[in-house]
């Protein structure tokens, strides 16, 4: 397994950790995207890791500086914007949390959970907390 692999598994089971009632499987926590109203209600709440990125950086010492990211969105029913904010902050506590010592698998330092934006749908009961989640590991 490769670092990306090993940060979105170890992300996935640190946001099941902190978000009750996520559905095993991919029923639950998805790597790629589609629209929420594909997915049943017993889906919800629903995780989709989106966007990876990967990128390294040359340093002294045949050293290597190695950064990870990924956008994060949870999807909730009837929910209010307080409900997604409250979402974010608890993932956010949680990771900070985990990442002093080091991100699992991953062995990451430096994990920073940012909030991009919390989406609602016009038409359906839909609200996603939308986050970016990054971190760094030196090779």
């Amino acid at each position: 397994m490769g670092l990306m692999d090993d940060f979105l598994t170890e992300l996935e089971t640190d946001i099941r950790s902190v978000i009750s009632g996520i559905p095993t499987g991919e029923t639950g926590v998805e790597r790629g995207v589609r629209m929420p109203d594909r997915l049943s209600s017993e889906n919800y709440p629903h995780v989709f890791l989106t966007d990876p990125t990967e990128k390294s950086e040359e340093l002294i010492y045949c050293q290597k500086k190695v950064e990870v990211s990924v956008q994060v969105i949870l999807w909730r029913i009837n929910q209010t914007h307080g409900d997604s904010l409250n979402d974010f902050t608890a993932i956010q506590a949680h990771l900070n949390t985990v990442s002093q010592a080091t991100m699992g698998a991953a062995n990451l330092r430096g994990v920073q959970v940012e909030l991009e934006q919390i989406w609602e749908t016009d038409d359906k009961p839909y609200r996603a907390a939308v986050m970016r989640v990054s971190g760094r590991r030196v090779v």
